[in-house]
This record gives C-alpha cells, structure tokens and sequence, in this order.
C-alpha cells in the first residue's frame, strides 16, 4: 500500500500513534477508530500497526492485538505504547477493565514487532483499585 503526506495512513481512522525501529524498519502502533458514520462517540476495540522501511510506502499488519485479547478487560482500545526491551516488543495499552471500575494498564508481549501480541502476566499492571490504595 502506498501511503504519503499527511496523515500517513488514509485508509482508516487512526490515534494515538507510537513507533518502534526494528531491522532498518518503522513500525507504526496507532489505535483504531471505528464508529460509524453519524456517530459522535470512539469506538476503538483495537489497535493496528504499520510498517515502513522508507517512511513513503506503508505495509499494515492485521489482527496483532485487541482490547478483549486480554481476558479481565471488556473492550475499549486506548492510548498505547510499544517498547523493545531484551529481544522482545511489549505492548503497553488501556482498556476497559472487565470488573473494576474504570480503565487498566495491560501488557502483551510478542517476539516480532509485527506477530500477534499476547497478554503478558493474565492482569492489569495497573487498575483503578492500585490507585486508590496508593493514595
């Protein structure tokens, strides 16, 4: 897919972009907005990521991660943020938790940027609770 200018990705609604550089390539996390027409309101169940070698042309990677790909959480495909740490690339997202009120802070691991990710540790790192019994 050819992609240029700005924004880079056109054919899909996109948010809260964050890159990772992995063997001479970008890959692009971005969360995925897809409310129908008429709707004033996200609707973001997943994230989607990209892949370019030159910034111009654009390749997109399916079905790597969604919110309920974390079992406590319910739905709802927040702000995210990739890291490469010890050969491996972590997903950081927030989401819905399932039976706590409010959002939560998972991780999903994979062992190529651009693989499907999975929840690393079953839980939230963080939730609404941790909070409220940190202050």
């Amino acid at each position: 897919m050819e992609t240029s200018g700005n924004p880079i990705i056109k054919h899909k609604y996109t948010s809260d972009p964050t890159a990772v550089d992995h063997d001479d390539k970008v890959y692009l996390y971005t969360g995925h907005d897809e409310a129908p027409p008429g709707t004033e309101d996200y609707v973001m169940n997943k994230w989607l990521c990209f892949s370019s070698s030159d910034l111009i042309y654009w390749e997109e990677h399916q079905g790597l991660l969604k919110a309920t790909d974390f079992v406590w959480a319910e739905g709802g495909a927040f702000a995210s943020k990739v890291i490469k740490r010890h050969g491996k690339f972590f997903w950081y997202v927030a989401v819905n938790h399932q039976t706590i009120k409010g959002s939560a802070i998972g991780v999903a691991e994979s062992s190529e940027p651009a693989a499907k990710f999975k929840d690393a540790i079953g839980a939230a790192l963080i939730n609404r609770e941790l909070i409220i019994l940190q202050t």
